[in-house]
């Protein structure tokens, strides 16, 4: 008889699975990302990441999606300079994912239109595509200056831009 165990249980595990994840895609990349690399850092076999996630490729985009749901949220709840001052803090290793997705959109068209889909729709007048691709590029920057070269103490301006870009007002103008 195989024991049941709580739902509960089951997305603590699916969370510890992709915490796991996250660290090591960062790390090594999509490629480097070996079953065995993620069986170590995650502390569980194969057979426990894979009874959660088919594919290498869906485990990556599930981190992925993950990461992206939490900006989203916050960008809903907070606007556009929280989601900036969230990637200029961010540890490595999620950076390192957020490269590797952009990366894998720029190559693998499978993924691209999965990543597009993604965007929402702000504006009317523009392809979701189009607009999805733009957000990308402005918060790519932002994440590779904010280590390297800094960002400046006051965004206001550069927020401001961005968000009359993709055509709305938030707290930034206040």
């Amino acid at each position: 008889m195989i024991p049941r165990v709580s739902p509960e249980y089951l997305e603590e595990r699916r969370a510890e699975i992709l915490d796991g994840a996250r660290r090591v895609f960062g790390r090594h990349g999509f490629e480097g990302s070996t079953v065995v690399r993620l069986e170590q850092e995650i502390g569980v076999s194969r057979g426990a990441i894979f009874h959660y996630f088919p594919s290498k490729e869906e485990l990556f985009i599930a981190v992925a999606e993950r990461q992206s749901d939490r900006l989203a949220r916050l960008f809903e709840g907070k606007g556009l300079a929280e989601v900036v001052r969230a990637i200029a803090s961010e540890d490595p290793e999620w950076l390192g994912t957020f490269f590797e997705a952009a990366r894998l959109a720029r190559y693998d068209p499978d993924f691209r239109a999965r990543w597009d889909r993604r965007a929402g729709r702000l504006r009317g007048d523009v392809p979701e595509w189009a607009l999805a691709r733009f957000v990308g590029i402005f918060l790519d920057g932002v994440s590779l200056q904010a280590p390297t070269i800094g960002l400046p103490r006051d965004l206001r301006p550069v927020l401001r831009l961005a968000e009359e870009a993709l055509g709305f007002a938030s707290a930034a103008r206040r």
